[in-house]
């Protein structure tokens, strides 16, 4: 490898660990509220209401951002995005540190939840810039493993922090670290390598939003891709997040604590899956038998999980890690539908189908709820609920049965070989 190589090769190391770092920073800010809840109580006399109608704040205002959030992405520099985000994500921190009335911390939280939706999809977007395109894929599952351990770990860092800063001083020092790292990005980010700006004259066109966001949302790929993830990752993520402890408690009589920690190894699970999967179908260059293979890897375990009696917390844990594994592998469809999409609107692409994974796991918890009721003749289920394992079997139905739809949807999407819908077109002497 020459110099110049291993020199395009370090900077592109560095920019994507900025922007991981970027990530995690404004993670640690949304999970403060959750770590320093006895002192807002205290001193702010917070009730449950406040703390559900601040959750309410961060989901939707990052959900509502996140399409957006990728038409301007490809639209401007990456780099001036990063720094006007990691800004808001500062002042909101600082507003809340300073913050006497709940008004005020609401939208400060606003602010915050405003400048995260921009983080994992920018990382995307400098993966997809400065690596090449059999790579993205590994970057992009190395990203999500960072945010799943860091959530994993973040918690305990921030229980000190509150209790060595005070939960004020805290925030104040998260939100000063964003408005370093605001700096940061505007001052050492860069967009793309510089060998790589002068690519053509259709590179050179300013990319119109809402011209990507139609062309994206008229490409039937598109919709087979967020059909097949929602399918996947709103089942799985429902029974683990929803239902899982309370499954193991009542029906193999395991205690709370224990049976959290089963269903945990799940987020081991998926940490894993997305970029082992990821590193495999870029060496292999095919990504559908992955997906099948994540799929049906997926139905198996949540199979056995809900209808093979008997099994010991070790076997239970080993499937609930084996069912993020496979889960993790069908978040290969993040890179397809990168490829199946011009570079430049890659980004917008991927804020479409984050929108739909992360809405569709909100409704899916009621559509569960509905099925509950009909087993126990019209009671919505709540802390109090006690359930048969028939009950479970027969209201959780409804999951494997999803992921099972989802391989359907497979034979419908033309194998990439790894390679992005512009370098394809390229090869035939088409225009990009």
């Amino acid at each position: 490898m020459s110099n110049s190589n291993k020199n395009q090769m370090f900077l592109a190391f560095f920019m994507w660990f900025l922007t991981v770092a970027f990530y995690v920073c404004v993670y640690m800010v949304k999970l403060s509220p959750a770590a320093m809840a006895m002192d807002l109580v205290n001193s702010l006399h917070f009730s449950m209401e406040n703390f559900k109608q601040l959750s309410g704040v961060f989901y939707y205002v990052s959900l509502v951002m996140l399409i957006p959030a990728g038409m301007l992405l490809d639209r401007f520099n990456v780099r001036y995005v990063f720094a006007i985000a990691l800004t808001c994500c500062a002042v909101g921190a600082i507003i809340f540190s300073q913050a006497n009335s709940y008004v005020v911390i609401v939208f400060a939280c606003g602010l915050v939840a405003f400048g995260s939706a921009f983080m994992l999809l920018g990382s995307f977007k400098i993966i997809s810039n400065w690596f090449s395109a059999n790579k993205f894929a590994f970057f992009a599952g190395l990203t999500f493993a960072v945010g799943i351990l860091s959530a994993a770990f973040e918690s305990s860092f921030l229980v000190r922090m509150v209790s060595a800063l005070g939960w004020r001083g805290n925030l104040l020092t998260l939100g000063v670290v964003c408005g370093v790292f605001a700096l940061m990005a505007l001052l050492f980010l860069r967009n793309q390598p510089a060998n790589m700006i002068t690519k053509g004259p259709k590179q050179r066109k300013p990319v119109k939003s809402l011209e990507g966001l139609f062309f994206v949302l008229a490409n039937a790929k598109t919709w087979i891709l967020i059909c097949y993830s929602v399918l996947i990752n709103a089942s799985v993520l429902t029974f683990v997040l929803l239902w899982g402890p309370s499954f193991l408690h009542q029906v193999y009589s395991m205690q709370l604590v224990v049976a959290g920690e089963s269903t945990a190894m799940f987020f081991l699970g998926l940490a894993v899956g997305f970029p082992l999967t990821a590193w495999v179908s870029d060496k292999v260059n095919v990504r559908r038998p992955l997906m099948y293979i994540g799929s049906l890897g997926a139905l198996v375990t949540i199979s056995a999980i809900l209808y093979i009696p008997g099994g010991s917390v070790l076997l239970l844990t080993i499937l609930f890690f084996c069912l993020g594994l496979f889960a993790g592998g069908s978040l290969i469809s993040l890179a397809i539908i990168r490829e199946v999409h011009p570079h430049r609107y890659g980004a917008t692409a991927l804020g479409l189908i984050l929108f739909f994974m992360t809405l569709a796991a909100y409704f899916m918890r009621f559509i569960v709820s509905m099925f509950f009721a009909f087993v126990s003749s019209g009671q919505f289920p709540n802390a109090m609920s006690v359930y048969s394992i028939s009950d479970y079997q027969i209201a959780l139905t409804v999951l494997p049965v999803m992921i099972g739809l989802s391989v359907f949807l497979i034979p419908f999407l033309r194998e990439t070989h790894c390679v992005p819908m512009d370098t394809r077109e390229e090869s035939f002497g088409t225009e990009a």
